[in-house]
């Protein structure tokens, strides 16, 4: 009778408890939230560190250190107050003198910090010990919310240290940190390569401590040497992609895939190519593109192939015409051999080009699938790999390519700004397709200087609209990423995330251990 009542008036629930394995690619070099560039330092910031907000995992940023915030009418003004309760892992308060000092080294020139772009023409200040207010210089910038995931730094700890000695510091490889983990302990080689990371619940973590006790870390040179790790039961959880998911893992009840706001591209230089200027080879190669089958055969069908240039879920709506026709109206005559030929004033043109990307196996992958494509129609298009840093200083930054395929990662609430404005075309900003139009500019403007949600997804449409018209760069699909973990670890509900990093985003949700509790002591 006991087991009856205890079944019928008690739950089960989480309980504080357990350890996890997880294996990720590549080492850590600096786990500091205004150095970090590679994943596995994304990884760690993101679970040793808390910003003032945060991803909640499904696509939405919701508060971590802040306790609240206000955004003034003209929508330069966010007045942020601290929860007075959060604590750096050396027992020490959180206060808005360290989100000032966070922010106003992130701009120091000399630290060549990648979010260092984020913060220009923004000043911070700290009202009091638990309020911090930040004020836009010139127009309104309405995705700046998204600034303040950044992860804060304590100014105890690294207060005085010159740019010079910031790289060198030991907490860029032991952090204090605000985060749901803290720094108990790694392992390195005779080489001094780090090959795990021990870290513990931290017990003052606000809203409240992690479900699971202790994460370990392990970091693994390539997706095979992850996959194996996996699959052997040394780890728990792996982060993989597509390209490299084998297909058995379809169906797994522990995968979770991820939907990144990462866009797959052709960019077109128009000014490079003289055949990619013209508007019919445009709209033939985006009739020529089967985007189902490319993410299918490419991604093993993890992505949406049907995604426009901002992600509004609408789908993209192809030409009725063949691209066969497409390219005659255009003036394109076909020879005998297949290929096309179309005479100008300047000479005659002869449909080819050269495709440039990265080794990266996704892009390699969707490069091949979609030249191929291409060819069935006699688009001829020779493929060009680089490593990422050579297609970097050999292409993308002087701008020598004639089109590039390559990704776009533009954010749950993006700013397509950066990536379409035409103030953005020349070396070192990210106007790729050096696309010009003074409408889509005006729009571009509109959309990161309107607050207003409603406003914002209004000039988004255009926006859309105006790109499908001239088609600057060919939209191929969005890429989702595959995150497997073990059956004993519940709690794991992401989705929607910006980065990889973000599968951490509310990290002390996860449970392994359980405990019942009477239904009356339960809070509804």
């Amino acid at each position: 009778m006991l087991v009856l009542v205890d079944q019928q008036y008690s739950t089960e629930v989480p309980a504080f408890g357990g350890s996890i394995s997880e294996g990720v690619l590549g080492k850590p070099l600096l786990i500091n939230p205004l150095l970090a560039v590679t994943d596995a330092d994304r990884d760690l910031v993101d679970l040793m560190y808390a910003g003032l907000m945060r991803s909640d995992g499904n696509g939405n940023i919701i508060p971590e250190l802040a306790a609240s915030y206000e955004v003034s009418e003209d929508g330069r003004t966010y007045t942020f107050s601290l929860r007075n309760d959060a604590l750096w892992h050396d027992g020490k308060p959180v206060t808005a003198a360290d989100v000032v000092f966070t922010v106003e080294t992130a701009k120091i020139p000399e630290l060549r910090s990648p979010s260092r772009a984020n913060w220009e023409g923004i000043t911070a200040t700290a009202v009091d010990d638990h309020t911090v207010q930040f004020s836009i210089q010139g127009k309104a910038y309405a995705p700046f919310i998204t600034n303040t995931t950044l992860g804060i730094l304590p100014k105890h700890v690294w207060e005085g240290v010159s740019a010079e000695q910031f790289l060198l510091r030991e907490q860029n490889l032991e952090p204090i940190g605000a985060g749901p983990y803290k720094f108990d302990s790694f392992q390195v080689t005779n080489t001094g390569v780090v090959t795990s990371y021990a870290l513990t619940a931290w017990d003052a973590f606000v809203p409240r401590r992690p479900y699971i006790r202790s994460l370990n870390i392990y970091f693994y040179n390539g997706p095979k040497e992850l996959l194996a790790a996996y699959t052997s039961g040394k780890v728990d959880n792996i982060l993989i992609s597509p390209t490299n998911a084998p297909s058995e893992l379809t169906g797994t009840p522990q995968l979770h895939e991820l939907q990144i706001p990462k866009l797959f591209f052709v960019f077109y230089n128009q000014s490079k190519s003289p055949v990619l200027a013209d508007p019919a080879v445009r709209n033939a190669l985006d009739a020529a593109t089967d985007r189902q089958a490319l993410a299918q055969q490419a991604i093993n069908g993890y992505g949406n192939p049907e995604a426009d240039p901002v992600l509004l879920g609408r789908t993209i709506t192809k030409s009725a015409l063949t691209p066969e026709e497409i390219l005659q109206k255009g003036g394109w005559v076909r020879a005998e051999d297949g290929s096309w030929q179309k005479k100008t004033k300047t000479g005659t043109l002869d449909l080819k080009f050269s495709l440039s990307t990265s080794n990266n196996d996704e892009l390699v992958r969707t490069a091949e699938l979609l030249t191929a494509q291409w060819k069935t129609y006699g688009i001829e298009a020779t493929l060009e790999q680089f490593d990422l840093q050579g297609l970097q200083t050999a292409r993308i930054r002087p701008r020598e390519y004639e089109a590039l395929l390559f990704g776009q990662v533009i954010g749950y609430q993006p700013d397509p700004y950066a990536f379409w404005h035409s103030s953005q075309r020349t070396e070192g900003g990210n106007n790729v397709s050096m696309y010009t139009s003074t409408t889509v500019d005006k729009l571009l403007e509109n959309i990161r200087e309107n607050i207003t949600p409603e406003k914002r997804a209004e000039y988004l449409t255009q926006f859309a609209n105006e790109f499908q018209k001239d088609k600057p760069a060919l939209v191929l699909f969005q890429l989702n990423d595959i995150y497997l973990t073990r059956d004993h670890i519940q709690g794991v509900d992401i989705e929607r995330v910006n980065l990889p990093s973000e599968r951490f985003a509310r990290v002390e949700d996860w449970f392994i251990e359980t405990r019942k509790v009477w239904n009356v002591l339960i809070d509804e």
